[in-house]
C-alpha cells in the first residue's frame, strides 16, 4: 500500500473530507490557544496559581461531562447536527469573547465553560467519520480512521511546537499547562531553554567542581 492510499477514500467521500477539514481546523485552533493559556492567566489576567489550577479542574470536569452527555444524547436521538451546532457555537463565543472583551471574567468564562463545552465536537467528528467509513471496504476502514487521527495530531502538534517558542516553556510546564493538549511541546520548549542556557555559558560555569574532577 502506498502512502497516498489512505487519503484516496477521504478525497473521494465528501463526508470524510468534511471530517478531515474539521479535525485539522479544530487541532489548529486548540494548538493556537493552548500555549498561551497559562501565561495569559497568570501574567495578564492576574490569576494566582491556585485560581488557575481551579480553572483547569473546572474545565476538565465540564469537558468530560459534556462529551459524555452529548455522546449519550446523540446516540439516543440520532441528532448530531444540533449537538455539533451547540459545540461550535460555544467555541465561537469563547473565542470571540476573548477577542472583543479581554478581561478576567471573560477569560474565566471562556476557559472554564465555553471552550471546554466545545471540546465535545471532537467525539462527534469521529463518530461522523466512523459512520462515513462504513461505506468503504472493510479492509480500508482502519487506515482511513488512522489517517484522520494523524491529520488532527499533525495540526495540533506542529502548530503547538511553532507557537510555544513565544512563551516560556518552563513557565508553561510548571504553571499547569501540562493538562492541555500541547503539553509535550511545552516540556520540549522547557528542555530547549535549559539546553540553550547551558550551551551559551562557558563550560567551566555550567559544570560544578565535583563533575569536572569526575570527568578527569
Amino acid at each position: 500500500m502506498s502512502l497516498a492510499a489512505p487519503f484516496r477514500p477521504i478525497l473521494r467521500d465528501r463526508t470524510l473530507m468534511l471530517a478531515a477539514c474539521l479535525l485539522v481546523l479544530f487541532g489548529a485552533h486548540a494548538a493556537t490557544i493552548a500555549p498561551y493559556v497559562s501565561s495569559l492567566a497568570v501574567k495578564v489576567f492576574g490569576l494566582s496559581d491556585h485560581a488557575f489550577s481551579a480553572l483547569l479542574i473546572a474545565a476538565s470536569l465540564v469537558a468530560v461531562a459534556t462529551s459524555v452527555g452529548f455522546g449519550i444524547l446523540a446516540d439516543q436521538r440520532a441528532n448530531r447536527r444540533a449537538i455539533a451546532l451547540m459545540t461550535v457555537t460555544a467555541l465561537t463565543l469563547g473565542t470571540a469573547l476573548m477577542a472583543l472583551a479581554p478581561a478576567t471574567p471573560a477569560f474565566v468564562l471562556a476557559h472554564a465553560l465555553l471552550l471546554p463545552i466545545s471540546s465535545a465536537i471532537f467525539g462527534q467528528i469521529f463518530a461522523l467519520a466512523r459512520l462515513a467509513a462504513t461505506t468503504q471496504p472493510e479492509a480500508d476502514r482502519p487506515a482511513v480512521l488512522s489517517t484522520l487521527r494523524a491529520l488532527f495530531r499533525a495540526a495540533l502538534g506542529r502548530r503547538a511546537a511553532d507557537l510555544v517558542g513565544g512563551v516560556s516553556g518552563r513557565d508553561a510546564a510548571h504553571r499547569g499547562l501540562s493538562g492541555l493538549p500541547c503539553a509535550g511541546a511545552c516540556h520540549a520548549g522547557a528542555d530547549r531553554e535549559a539546553l540553550g542556557r547551558a550551551t551559551a555559558q562557558p563550560i567551566g560555569k555550567t559544570c560544578p567542581p565535583a563533575s569536572r574532577s569526575a570527568r578527569r
